[in-house]
C-alpha cells in the first residue's frame, strides 16, 4: 500500500468544503483534524463521511483529553481515560482511516504513567480504526529519552511522532 499524505487542519479557520478544496488543490490524500475542529461543527458524521468520500479524501481524527493541548493539571488519569473512551466512541462515527490521541500528563509519576498507558492502550484496542498515541509536550509521551522504556513496558503502544514537540 502506498503511503498517504494528509493535510493537517491545525490553524485552519475555514469550513469543511474549503479544507477539502485546499487538500485536493495541493495533492493531499486526506485531511487530519481534531474531533472538536470547527470544520465539523453542526455537521452529522454521515454528512462528513459522504463529503470526504465524494472528494476521494481520507480522514485522520485527532483526539485530545485533559481539556486542551496542554492538559489541565486537575484532570487526572481517571477523568482523562473517561474522556478518551467517550472521544473514541464519537470518532468511530466518522469512520476515520486512523485516530491519533494526545493524552496523559508529564506531571504524573512514572508508575502512574504506566498504569494510565496500559488502560489507554486497552481502550484503543477496542477501536475499529487503528489508534496511535502522539508524542507531545506536556503529555505522557513527552520525553524522547524515555520512549524506549515506555515502549518496552507497553509493546502494543503505537506512536504518532510529532517531532516538533520533542
Amino acid at each position: 500500500m502506498e503511503p498517504l499524505i494528509c493535510h493537517s487542519l491545525w490553524g485552519y479557520a475555514g469550513d469543511l468544503e474549503g479544507a477539502i478544496q485546499r487538500a485536493r488543490c495541493h495533492g493531499f490524500d486526506g485531511i487530519e483534524a481534531n474531533l472538536q475542529h470547527p470544520v465539523f461543527s453542526g455537521l452529522e458524521p454521515g454528512a462528513i463521511q459522504a463529503v470526504l468520500q465524494q472528494a476521494g479524501l481520507a480522514l485522520i481524527v485527532e483526539l485530545v483529553t485533559g481539556g486542551d493541548y496542554v492538559p489541565a493539571l486537575e484532570r487526572g488519569p481517571g477523568q482523562q481515560l473517561a474522556e478518551l473512551e467517550q472521544l473514541l466512541a464519537e470518532a468511530q462515527a466518522l469512520r476515520p482511516l486512523r485516530i491519533s490521541v494526545i493524552t496523559g500528563s508529564d506531571s504524573w509519576p512514572l508508575e502512574r504513567q504506566h498504569r494510565f498507558l496500559e488502560r489507554a492502550v486497552r481502550l484503543a484496542a477496542g477501536s475499529a480504526a487503528p489508534v496511535s498515541f502522539e508524542t507531545h509536550r506536556s503529555r505522557s509521551l513527552f520525553n524522547p529519552w524515555m520512549i524506549g522504556t515506555v515502549l518496552e513496558e507497553h509493546p502494543q503502544l503505537r506512536l504518532t511522532a510529532d517531532l516538533s514537540h520533542w
